[in-house]
């Protein structure tokens, strides 16, 4: 991890107050830029700290349909609005990175093919190996796994959340990466690497 100054830190914290890592949006975001595998890199578990080591375990969410629903691992956020849902609900999110054949860093969300009437948003949480260099964050986006080989770029962003270093005191921060979209319906979203800037949605 990355260490950078204290004041670029509260700097960062003063954005993330601004933009957070949630939305109380009712625009949908979600829009079709549809890629073929080849021209994107899906990152997979391996090139990964956070679940590289461990499989993530199932998660299921209740959201009741008038309450906002926040919800938050060390690995996966969720923010439901009120109102999102047609009733109150589990909602499921299964890892995909233990896929045997085709592993990929993302979920499965469900009930599958569900549909939002206010789009939410979800966020994975990315700790790169040793070198981060090796993945171009500028290119870093959210896909809709359309499981017949292409991808659907949706709208997202890269969150830098800093943590405070205990030992190197309050002049050095490290911090997680997380990246953030916006979903319409559920499937299954993973993230990857994509075309150039401008290609796609950013």
């Amino acid at each position: 991890m990355k260490k950078i100054h204290l004041l670029m830190a509260l700097a960062g914290v003063a954005l993330i107050a601004l933009i957070g890592c949630e939305s109380t949006s009712t625009q949908n975001h979600e829009e079709s830029v549809i890629l073929t595998a080849d021209q994107i890199q899906i990152l997979t578990p391996s090139a990964t700290i956070a679940k590289g080591v461990a499989v993530d375990d199932d998660h299921e969410i209740f959201v009741g349909e008038n309450n906002r629903t926040r919800y938050r691992t060390p690995l996966l956020r969720m923010d439901v609005q009120a109102r999102s849902v047609p009733n109150d609900m589990i909602l499921t999110a299964h890892w995909q990175g233990d896929d045997e054949e085709n592993p990929e860093y993302g979920y499965e969300f469900g009930p599958e093919g569900l549909v939002f009437e206010r789009p939410i948003v979800v966020a994975y949480a990315l700790d790169l190996v040793d070198s981060p260099s090796d993945v171009d964050l500028d290119l870093l986006s959210m896909y809709y796994d359309r499981e017949d080989g292409t991808y659907e770029q949706i709208y997202s962003y890269i969150y830098f959340e800093p943590v405070f270093n205990p030992n190197g005191g309050y002049h050095d921060v490290d911090f997680k990466i997380w990246v953030v979209g916006w979903v319409d319906h559920f499937s299954k979203y993973i993230i990857a690497t994509g075309p150039p800037t401008g290609v796609g949605l950013r």
